[in-house]
């Protein structure tokens, strides 16, 4: 892969961990303003992290890091794909 390539991917995947560090702020808002996470908001985005809405801590902490982790990894997956079809040069 070229420097075009591993850019667009590295982009992809930093994309990926800050929507679920986003989500991990969203989630932690809600909590403390005692809302419930929005139905049409968990449809939409089918995202495994609301299922952690509850853990707290440095438990809360790891689990959001691993989810961000596996979420950038997907979004690098993807970039990589999307990369190749569009034959970044």
């Amino acid at each position: 892969m070229n420097r075009k390539r591993n850019t667009f991917v590295v982009r992809c995947a930093a994309a990926g961990f800050f929507i679920a560090a986003g989500l991990y702020v969203y989630g932690g808002y809600l909590t403390r303003h005692r809302q419930a996470t929005d139905s049409a908001v968990a449809l939409i985005l089918r995202h495994p992290s609301f299922s952690t809405d509850r853990a707290a801590g440095i438990q809360g902490l790891i689990g959001w890091l691993f989810i961000g982790v596996l979420n950038a990894t997907s979004c690098a997956v993807v970039g990589a794909g999307i990369s190749e079809k569009l034959e970044l040069k």
